[in-house]
């Protein structure tokens, strides 16, 4: 409990002129702003017990609803009107049974036709209410607000159940409810999105703990420069190994003058790759690539990628890499909207580029027919470029459907391999693959990683990368210690390294990027291979491939959440609200980065560019260096944990909503992977034609758990969901895969999951074909609403993907085929063809005094169902 200010109270007897009803309309109002803060909902629906009485009076409710809908740009004063007037009203129908209002609103219902409640937070004032009333259900509430006020004093005390929330949480949302309202006092006509729920201290303390700018690093060089640096340390260090047309292969000798692809590895030195990115850079430059010049390359994996890159660096160019499997028509976008002079390509690649695109405004030179140049010089072309010019852009998906160019320059990716605080101890005796494509920015992390500090890359032709097992013996021959993955691709590769019984790898880091990692899956790895170091980094192609730093330890493998720690030095990150409003510790917001990783911006969308990184309201507590003024909206959701670390929680942009409840498909796919019987899973929403949303799983089931062959059993596993779900989020459907396609960068490719099939799911039921008049009816409504081909009269509605939403729509089918009325709830208690053919034919012939005994004996059951549905309901919360 806390004790509000005297001041407040002081302003309180003002305001409400000693009325205590006038006082609790006040705190009320301000709870639900500061609810409508910490969930970012518009629409909060909270508890109040009814008045107490006089004399002995029998109410049908002990408990009001009272909903609120607000929004940012409302003040304080018309939100407190609001909550007069809905009080006044809730207490004028007060008598209004809430079971038949949480009816009437479609609140959802649980497989036992359990309701879940229409609020879950509580607030009364003992001067005016009975706390005896609602006794009975504060088990039931997540928070019960309950106010004392006595003389001069007034006292807010929060119940809450310990095994969900510490002490120390509730009572930072007491301090937030108490800051509030001395800011609402103050000025009632502040728009509620002004209002702030961090005092200047809390402020201090969470920027301090993410902001990580102040570190200094090699602000001035370039990336080529302290590649020449590390050059002229280690010259006759192996560099890259790979595949390509080099003349000199690591065995054997070509033929003087011919340019074969060789079918050994070649390697090159720091020397040699040196002198020849300086050949090629020269070229460039007679073709008048200078400063910020956007230069193509369009080049499979080989030596000769590294080299044209580095050679478009040192000629003063930004590259662009085009990968050649894009589809035609994204290459001939990025080739345009680029405005591409230059194209470094492969003659296989050049049929690629469209014949409208060549001509006279872009030349195309072929990087494997040699470098040769006017000079012929090897000599370093190190002059005018500065860290503030550009090195290279990468397109990404854009939301309008196009593909937007973030341009990095060399500072931003410098910043990350040499400063005063680094994260990792990379060295000449490291050896990295470049698995990654280019035209991901994984790449650069694995290219620059290798190269700055005298390891050695070895470049994996495409094919490598997708030979899972292939891949596993490179790791193993080339003894490579550093390894970058997605959390895609190394589920994969840690399923094939299992199945061998030798270990045989010498891997000293493991580092995770470039999507969400579920660390509960690397148990098995952790296992293994303890000795290696497992990795967890947060990064945006616009902040320069990572943000933030974790090592996963037993405590994240044990706890599953996908904590990505803190920024790495140079970087800031701030949580903010959808009105760019710093959020408390714990509360859910949008992931905001700053300091020297941000890009310049977007190739030719300023708009765009002036959209994602602000310079203005957003920006305004981040008052120290120049280059910390902007700010980039990541779009990614996320929250600071207890320990000060961040919490990945999804994107914003990719949240779903089904039948009006917001759903993180990062939830459900995390239940999934809970049940024993399941690989990996992914899970997404999709639309039918009558647009009503639905969710689908996708599932790889884990055939080594189980019995070899057997088909996965789906009623199993929506009664395994039904423990840690609620029942909208539960999928309607489950497709089983045989492996989840990945992007080229590989991440999930979400579009290319299967439409789900009409056929009736695996069940333990056998399926039993129905035969009476009353069957078939009952049937054809099912498959209709359910879109299956065929249900068996034994089939339990909720095991073929129904839940309480479809439950109501049968019945309203069933309703207009029969003629007749056939109860939602009857529909819980008979959830089969069969049982509900039956009910339907003997329900002519009950009397009134079976339905009531039948009432009564479904209120017993339902009530059993509450203990389950508490506890899920306070872990979901």
């Amino acid at each position: 409990n806390r004790i509000f200010p005297e001041e407040i109270l002081l302003s309180f007897s003002r305001i409400s002129k000693g009325v205590d009803h006038a006082l609790h309309m006040v705190l009320t109002a301000a709870l639900l702003v500061l609810l409508h803060k910490y969930t970012g909902s518009d629409d909060i629906v909270v508890g109040m017990p009814i008045y107490k009485q006089s004399a002995a009076v029998e109410f049908v409710n002990r408990v009001v609803a009272l909903r609120i809908k607000i929004t940012a740009t409302m003040t304080f004063k018309e939100i407190l009107l609001q909550v007069r007037q809905t009080i006044t009203e809730a207490v004028e129908h007060q008598n209004y049974p809430i079971g038949i209002l949480s009816e009437q609103v479609n609140r959802p219902m649980d497989d036992e036709g359990n309701d879940f409640p229409l609020f879950d937070v509580v607030i009364l004032l003992q001067n005016i209410h009975d706390k005896t009333y609602i006794e009975d259900i504060s088990t039931n509430m997540v928070w019960c607000f309950n106010l004392n006020k006595v003389d001069n004093c007034l006292e807010a005390a929060v119940e809450y159940n310990a095994l969900f929330y510490e002490e120390d949480t509730i009572l930072r949302v007491i301090d937030h409810w108490i800051f509030l309202v001395q800011q609402v006092l103050a000025n009632n006509d502040l728009p509620i999105s002004e209002v702030s729920l961090m005092t200047e201290s809390e402020k201090k303390q969470l920027l301090a703990a993410l902001d990580k700018t102040a570190v200094r690093y090699s602000r001035e060089k370039t990336i080529h420069q302290l590649f020449e640096e590390q050059e002229a340390r280690t010259p006759d260090g192996v560099s890259i190994v790979g595949r390509g047309w080099h003349p000199r292969p690591i065995r054997g000798q070509l033929a003087v003058g011919k340019r074969e692809r060789s079918k050994v590895p070649l390697q090159l030195t720091y020397k040699e790759l040196n002198e020849k990115s300086n050949q090629l850079a020269h070229l460039l430059r007679e073709k008048s690539v200078g400063l910020d010049t956007i230069v193509g390359i369009m080049v499979e994996p080989s030596v000769e990628l590294v080299v044209g890159i580095l050679g478009v660096l040192k000629a003063g160019g930004a590259y662009l890499p085009i990968d050649p499997e894009y589809p035609q028509e994204r290459i001939d976008y990025m080739l345009k909207d680029s405005n591409v002079r230059i194209l470094l390509a492969a003659p296989a690649a050049q049929v690629k580029v469209e014949v409208k695109v060549k001509g006279e405004s872009m030349e195309i030179i072929d990087i494997y027919s040699g470098f040769s140049s006017s000079t012929s010089t090897l000599t370093s072309t190190l002059g005018k470029v500065s860290s503030a010019n550009l090195a290279y852009a990468i397109y990404t998906s854009g939301s309008t459907g196009k593909p937007k160019g973030a341009a990095v320059q060399h500072r931003n990716v410098v910043r990350l391999f040499s400063n005063d605080a680094p994260l990792f101890d990379f060295s000449s005796r490291d050896t990295w693959t470049l698995f990654h494509s280019a035209g991901f920015d994984f790449s650069v992390w694995e290219m620059w990683g290798a190269l700055l500090f005298g390891g050695q890359l070895v470049v994996l032709p495409r094919a490598v990368v997708r030979d899972t097992n292939g891949y596993l013996d490179i790791l193993k021959k080339q003894q490579v210690t550093i390894l970058n993955q997605t959390p895609s691709a190394f589920y994969v590769l840690m399923t094939a390294e299992s199945q061998k019984q030798e270990k045989g790898l010498n891997l000293r880091y493991i580092i995770f990027g470039g999507e969400a990692l579920n660390p509960g899956k690397l148990r098995p790895w952790q296992e293994k291979y303890p000795q290696v170091k497992l990795v967890n980094m947060y990064g945006i192609t616009e902040t320069t491939v990572h943000v933030t730093y974790k090592e996963i330890t037993e405590r994240e493998i044990e706890s599953e959440t996908s904590n990505i720690g803190i920024p790495i030095p140079t970087l800031g990150v701030c949580v903010l609200d959808k009105n760019l409003k710093p959020v408390p510790l714990g509360v859910a917001g949008e992931l905001c980065v700053y300091g020297e990783g941000l890009c310049r911006g977007y190739l030719n969308r300023q708009e765009l560019t002036y959209k994602k990184f602000l310079r203005g309201p957003g920006a305004v507590f981040i008052k120290r260096a120049p280059g910390r003024r902007r700010l980039y909206r990541t779009s990614d959701l996320g929250r600071v944990l207890e320990n000060g670390d961040l919490e990945y929680l999804g994107r914003i942009d990719q949240q779903v909503k089904i039948r009006g409840f917001r759903i993180e498909l990062g939830e459900v796919e995390s239940q999934l992977l809970k049940h024993p019987d399941i690989k990996d899973a992914v899970v997404i929403d999709r639309e039918m034609e009558s647009g009503e949303k639905y969710l689908c799983a996708y599932i790889i089931p884990d055939h080594r758990a189980g019995t070899p062959g057997k088909a996965f059993n789906m009623e199993a596993m929506r009664e395994f969901l039904s423990h840690s779900l609620p029942d909208y989020m539960i999928p309607a459907y489950f497709v089983t895969i045989d492996h989840i396609p990945l992007t080229p960068n590989n991440k999930v490719d979400r579009k290319k999951l299967p439409e789900p099939k009409s056929s009736r799911p695996q069940l333990e039921t056998a399926y039993l074909e129905p035969s009476t008049r009353m069957e078939k009816l009952i049937a054809d409504a099912w498959m209709e609403i359910l879109r299956l081909d065929k249900i068996g009269i034994n089939d339990n509605f909720f095991d073929l993907g129904g839940d309480s939403f479809r439950l109501v729509q049968a019945s309203n089918k069933l309703k207009a085929v029969l003629n007749k009325e056939v109860p939602v709830m009857m529909m819980f208690q008979y959830p089969t063809i069969h049982s509900l053919a039956q009910y339907l034919k003997e329900e002519g012939t009950q009397d009134n005094t079976t339905v009531i005994e039948q009432k009564a004996h479904l209120e017993k059951k339902l009530d059993k169902g509450k203990a389950r549905l508490k506890a899920t309901r306070k872990k979901i919360k």
